[in-house]
């Protein structure tokens, strides 16, 4: 587990969520939906009224410590928020980390939050993701 933190420490670098606008005509929570399902990702939650969209949880195959003396792997979603501002829409698009370890088939995985930073190459792909929504949202 020490070694992972300090893997993890050396590694991270603050996150930079991606703002962009989009005309109000041609952006609704549906199109987030469909231009996030485009992208191969699946809506976990929606909230219309507040303009969230939160993907589902991903595991990837970056082992990360341990939790409860089982092998940590990290795990990540994308969430986006849409709000009025001014004529167009402000849309934000960051990224959630956390450290699961599987535990039983009835329990699921124990999992843990991460909040001290994000790897370059999930910036790397929250940038990405942020640009397709933009060039999605912008299309007429």
């Amino acid at each position: 587990m020490l070694l992972g933190a300090v893997l993890w420490a050396g590694c991270t670098q603050p996150q930079r969520p991606y703002t962009f606008y989009a005309p109000p005509n041609a952006a609704s929570v549906d199109d987030l939906v469909g231009a996030l399902s485009v992208q191969g990702l699946t809506v976990d939650r929606r909230d219309d009224g507040a303009g969230v969209v939160e993907t589902r949880w991903v595991p990837s195959s970056f082992l990360f410590g341990s939790i409860d003396e089982r092998s940590a792997y990290l795990h990540r979603r994308f969430i986006v928020t849409m709000t009025r501002s001014g004529p167009d829409k402000r849309v934000l698009v960051r990224v959630d980390l956390r450290r699961c370890a599987p535990a039983s088939a009835t329990v699921g995985e124990v999992c843990a939050a991460i909040s001290d930073g994000i790897r370059e190459q999930d910036q790397k792909d929250l940038d990405d993701l942020a640009r397709s929504l933009e060039d999605a949202l912008a299309a007429p």
